[in-house]
């Protein structure tokens, strides 16, 4: 804010401009932020795929069925046993 009356004093700008210059400035840092935060969860989400998709093709089963936590891995009959 100091800069803004700065810059209003010296007849670069109106205090009006100042303050439009500076609220735009943090729209803009909040929404490079949320971009940020976004992007961070949609590599985990991309993350979590790939180590999906590969334990899959390792064990073998559908990648439902991982979901079921009921210690079995599925096998190549596609439910239950070892």
């Amino acid at each position: 804010m100091r800069l803004a009356r700065t810059a209003a004093r010296d007849g670069v700008c109106t205090v009006q401009a100042a303050r439009l210059v500076l609220f735009l400035g943090w729209w803009l840092l909040a929404g490079g932020l949320a971009a940020s935060i976004a992007e961070g969860f949609a590599r985990l989400t991309l993350l979590g795929l790939l180590v999906t998709w590969r334990l899959c093709r390792a064990l073998d089963c559908q990648p439902g069925d991982l979901l079921t936590h009921d210690g079995t891995h599925g096998g190549p009959a596609g439910r239950g046993g070892p």
